[in-house]
């Protein structure tokens, strides 16, 4: 009885362990059949993406947000051999594979974050693309990032990279956005790269209010902060009126008053504006003699302005180097005090630049009356010709003659200058009357700087000069450059209206014994200037004299 119940315990203990051994092996099969269904599920986007690039024809393969490309083995050869382009799309931007370094397993996950804050930009808003995980950066050829997705109301950004050794940023490059998408070729240096708009923060002008003159320009001075600003375009608004900007950035001012620049920069609400004041230039100072001779005792007023006139600060300065010969007063009036010899300097307040000068002589009285008594004699009766006054190289006066301007010449003169400024037309004279004296130093000083064969060409030897019998002027300018202006036009073609004539006509040098002088007007009267200006005739030829 004992021995058969042990074999019933046997074999139900063998039943159990059939039984478990099932179940282990249902356990397995469902185990396997899972892993088999894993691998499957795992391996399907693998063989489909193998299978797309073996069947493909196509150069250019798109695939869609892959973070590991597995390749078969021919696959990787069918693309290197094809030069097949690998493009993988993710939301907003795309990368480009490079073929060469393609392997079988290629980790290719990055990352692209919008309104990142970096403490080096506080306050601005950045893009970051992170290709930190990328295992080898030689497997992408380039990045191409949709700037319509991501920017909107900005036209430019810069590129900075982050350097993997520093944590720095760098700068790489600057992208206008209307250019298309952004393009981004990796190195191996960065490790991220930051798409940024640095605006412009302040703007700092050199100079505020500008003064300039009419018609001249300065240069438009200002700088933006902060220095890496992506764009440093300044918008510049102004009255075209007023002013005109070069593309130099140069401003003209045109018309004298006030007015102002508006300075805006671009994309952002940054502005400044800049006072202008705009004047008229100072174009000289005109007097009636740059010679005036004083009997001890006298006086005389400078008689000097300000050229143009409208010019609108007139004042003049006055300053006489040798107040022991004669002053001068706020008024411009000269007072000779004692025989000699000195200089009235005359300033422009406005522009002290400019300056002119008149050469005082101040006479002893008692030398001055025996002198007008020698000038009223006959002594010079040999030099009227038909009732004119002439003076040239055969006819001389006496270093005695001394008449100062002529009034009725200066009066007709004045008259003329009148008439020409209603044409838009400025003249004032340079040189008037010249004592025989005065005359002697200039002819002199020629004769040192040319020679006397060249000096008598145009500097007339003392006693020569028709500027000793105060009669005659020289307008303007004494360069020769005078000819080709509108007012050496105007004095030729309107002067004998006021009873000038040109003395020293072009062409009638072998004549007159002087060159061509188109500044050079002598008063005749109106009656004969009309007469020689509708002769053609030079002076000696309208007498009939050498």
């Amino acid at each position: 009885m004992i021995f058969k119940q042990n074999k019933i315990e046997d074999r139900g203990y063998k039943k159990k362990i059939k039984t478990i051994t099932a179940i282990l092996i249902f356990l397995i099969v469902i185990v396997t059949i899972c892993m088999l269904a894993i691998f499957v599920i795992k391996m399907k986007p693998e063989i489909e993406i193998n299978q797309l690039i073996l069947s493909s024809d196509s150069d250019k393969i798109e695939l869609e947000d892959i973070k590991q490309l597995n390749l078969w083995k021919k696959t990787l050869s069918k693309i290197k051999e094809d030069n097949k382009i690998i493009k993988i799309n993710y939301d907003n931007y795309s990368i480009i594979l490079n073929n060469e370094n393609l392997k079988k397993e290629n980790n290719i996950e990055t990352s692209l974050r919008t309104e990142i804050q970096y403490d080096e930009w506080e306050n601005t808003n950045v893009v970051e693309f992170d290709v930190s995980k990328i295992e080898n950066i030689n497997y992408i050829d380039q990045i191409e990032i949709e700037n319509e997705k991501i920017f909107q109301g900005i036209e430019i950004i810069d590129i900075y990279g982050i350097n993997k050794n520093t944590n720095q940023s760098e700068f790489i490059a600057t992208k206008h956005l209307e250019e298309g998408n952004i393009i981004i070729v990796p190195n191996e240096e960065y490790k991220k790269y930051i798409l940024v708009y640095i605006p412009i923060t302040e703007i700092s002008i050199e100079e505020n209010p500008i003064n300039l003159f009419q018609n001249e320009s300065l240069k438009l001075k200002f700088k933006v902060k902060p220095d890496n600003a992506t764009s440093k375009i300044v918008n510049i608004e102004y009255d075209e009126t007023m002013l005109e900007i070069t593309e130099d950035g140069s401003i003209i001012g045109l018309k004298e008053g006030e007015s102002e620049i508006k300075l805006q920069a671009e994309n952002n609400k940054v502005n400044k504006t800049i006072k202008v004041n705009t004047k008229v230039k100072t174009e000289g100072i005109e007097v009636a003699s740059e010679k005036i001779e004083l009997v001890e005792g006298e006086s005389k007023n400078a008689d000097a302005k300000i050229l143009p006139e409208t010019v609108s600060e007139k004042t003049l300065n006055y300053k006489s180097i040798n107040e022991e010969i004669a002053k001068v007063d706020e008024n411009g009036t000269i007072i000779a005090i004692k025989e000699g010899e000195t200089t009235v300097v005359i300033t422009s307040k406005a522009e002290p630049i400019q300056t002119r000068e008149i050469f005082v002589t101040v006479r002893n009285k008692e030398d001055v009356q025996n002198s007008n008594l020698i000038a009223n004699n006959n002594s010079i009766q040999k030099n009227y010709v038909r009732g004119v006054l002439i003076v040239n190289k055969n006819y001389s006066l006496p270093s005695n003659y001394n008449p100062g301007t002529n009034q009725e010449a200066l009066q007709a003169f004045n008259d003329m200058k009148t008439a020409a400024s209603k044409s838009g037309i400025s003249l004032w004279i340079v040189s008037g009357f010249r004592s025989y004296q005065t005359q002697t130093s200039i002819y002199n000083r020629n004769v040192g700087l040319y020679g006397e064969e060249t000096a008598n060409t145009f500097s007339a030897k003392p006693g020569q000069s028709e500027h000793q019998t105060g009669l005659a002027f020289d307008i303007n300018s004494t360069k020769w450059s005078f000819a080709e202006t509108k007012e050496a036009q105007w004095l030729s073609e309107h002067c004998h209206e006021y009873g000038f004539i040109i003395r020293y006509p072009q062409g009638k040098q072998d004549i007159t014994g002087y060159v061509y002088e188109p500044w050079h007007i002598r008063y005749v009267g109106k009656d004969l200037a009309s007469k020689i200006k509708e002769s053609g005739l030079c002076l000696e030829e309208y007498l009939g004299i050498n």
